[in-house]
């Protein structure tokens, strides 16, 4: 089976689009202008009363209940038997500050014709011309050369469309999107991923990834005067896909922003990526109290503070009520806050977003030792016992100064080994604010329960479809046994080739457990809880 990955690079101004107010001279009716804003847009075929848009071929939906949300842009007026208009139907984008963008994306909506010629063109504060391009649309998902720097304003003119037609724009992106490939460009050299996943959230993991492209444009070289590296930006989002011959849908690898980049002669630059849980670090959530708040509750608070709204969270995780404090700190201290206390996971490995959930021992993978490169690559050692875990509960109030005050300093342990030792391995846990008198048992336990997988595996292997915070059968000699795989250092432009981290114990998971490679269940009273 075939594979190759490819990058794009999204070159735009990441606050442009929330800052941007729509006006406009020429609307139908039920359009709702805050739709160009938005990046996954979809919407549905109309039969109207333009020119060839009314087919008898039962492939237009009847305009009789319409949503506003189905309407980005559609002018008001029809176009003349030239497609030309009476009046020029206009866009026109304000900005409440300066934006500066290595060119423009403008997505058409593909149920209806493309226009005909468009102007595109931006000014800065003073109304003076700082670009502008009459282009001629070719496809849907159009990008123009057209940077700009420090713009207040852009309009779109529809200058022609098809006879007796609406002029119509879906969004715009204020970038370009660069794609480099492993494959058919050629022009990606080097692309690896780093997923890791802590399942008791202690810390929340932040995944990264690099990538090293051979910029035969020189887009990144700085001799360049059109060069767009003066575009990039952090939080300028990088998506890396994988490509299987054959299917039909590619894979997300990783949905990444920019942290930072550097370029050598002879046109070769590298990206060094995050996911968005490490752009959540140099952020502020401020001081909370909450009295019986949902995790729903506060997780919603937290992301909407942070204004990022891609994230999922499993049901039972978000029913869970917490009582405790979060004082000031970051969005992502404030996110694990809130998942330590709810025994939850938080991962980003291979999605679009965040995925907020609890931790399954179902396998969803079985490694043969086909799969994995031998000795000296794989190594087992063990941590030593932990024979106790110790919680601290808290309480919280505002003092007179409206500062929170920790009144409770209580601990809860966990339940102790039945072995008799010599000796006491105690791991303490000591600022959990959301973890009070009710679920403070629940939590040592979990983290007693973590602590006993003391096997760290360690190997390489060609990847297949497992991934970080998966639960694994591994082969070992002639056995298989469990392993959670808690990092993936994949090198996606080598052979999908992954260096493994992983925690287990000893068990040796009998061949009953399981009957082929795809269909794999270990049950938990055979491990412990997790």
């Amino acid at each position: 089976m075939k594979t190759s990955t490819y990058a794009i690079i999204n070159l735009s101004d990441v606050t442009a689009i929330d800052d941007a107010i729509y006006n406009t001279n020429s609307l139908f009716d039920y359009c709702n202008l805050d739709c160009i804003k938005k990046e996954n847009y979809s919407t549905k075929k109309y039969a109207t009363c333009e020119l060839n848009t009314f087919l008898l071929d039962g492939s237009f939906e009847e305009m009789d209940e319409l949503d506003e949300n189905n309407f980005s842009y559609w002018s008001g007026s029809l176009s003349k038997g030239d497609g030309t208009f009476d009046i020029t139907p206009t866009i026109i984008s304000n900005f409440s500050f300066n934006h500066s963008s290595a060119g423009l994306t403008v997505n058409y909506d593909s149920n209806y014709p493309l226009p005909k010629e468009v102007t595109f063109t931006f000014y800065d504060s003073q109304d003076n011309v700082i670009n502008s391009i009459v282009d001629y649309p070719t496809d849907y998902n159009h990008t123009l050369d057209i940077p700009a720097e420090n713009y207040r304003k852009l309009t779109i003119e529809f200058n022609e469309v098809n006879p007796y037609s609406r002029a119509r724009i879906k969004n715009i992106v204020y970038g370009i999107q660069l794609l480099y490939s492993s494959e058919s460009n050629k022009n990606l050299s080097k692309a690896s991923v780093l997923e890791e996943v802590d399942i008791t959230s202690k810390e929340i993991a932040v995944n990264t990834s690099t990538l090293t492209v051979i910029d035969k444009d020189n887009y990144f070289s700085i001799t360049n005067p059109r060069g767009v590296y003066k575009f990039l930006q952090k939080r300028q989002k990088i998506g890396i896909y994988e490509h299987i011959e054959g299917e039909e849908d590619d894979y997300v690898m990783a949905m990444h922003y920019l942290k930072s980049w550097s370029t050598k002669t002879g046109a070769i630059s590298t990206f060094k990526c995050m996911d968005i849980i490490g752009c959540m670090d140099d952020t502020t959530f401020p001081d909370h109290i909450y009295e019986n708040k949902t995790a729903g509750y506060i997780i919603d608070e937290i992301m909407d503070d942070f204004g990022f709204s891609d994230y999922y969270v499993d049901p039972d995780i978000r029913s869970i009520v917490l009582n405790g404090a979060i004082e000031e700190c970051s969005h992502r201290e404030a996110l694990q806050q809130v998942a330590f206390a709810c025994c939850a996971t938080v991962d980003t490995s291979r999605i679009t977003g965040i995925n907020i959930y609890k931790a399954s021992l179902a396998t969803q993978s079985t490694i043969s030792k086909s799969r994995i490169f031998m000795s000296p690559e794989r190594t087992i050692t063990q941590d030593d016992l932990v024979t106790k875990v110790v919680v601290y509960n808290h309480s919280y109030v505002l003092d007179e100064k409206g500062e929170i005050v920790d009144e409770d300093g209580k601990t809860y342990s966990s339940k102790e080994t039945e072995e008799q030792l010599d000796y006491v391995n105690v791991k303490e846990v000591k600022n959990a604010s959301l973890v009070d008198t009710n679920n403070s048992k629940k939590v040592a336990n979990y983290l007693y329960d973590y602590y006993q997988y003391r096997l760290n595996h360690s190997f390489k292997l060609i990847v297949q479809n497992e991934k970080a915070g998966n639960m694994c059968a591994v082969q070992l000699n002639d056995s298989m046994v469990p392993v959670l795989i808690t990092s993936m250092d994949i090198d996606l432009t080598g052979g999908f080739v992954a260096k493994i981290k992983g925690i287990g114990n000893s068990f040796v998971i009998p061949n009953e457990y399981y009957a082929r490679e795809d269909n794999f269940e270990l049950y938990a009273n055979d491990m412990g809880v997790i």
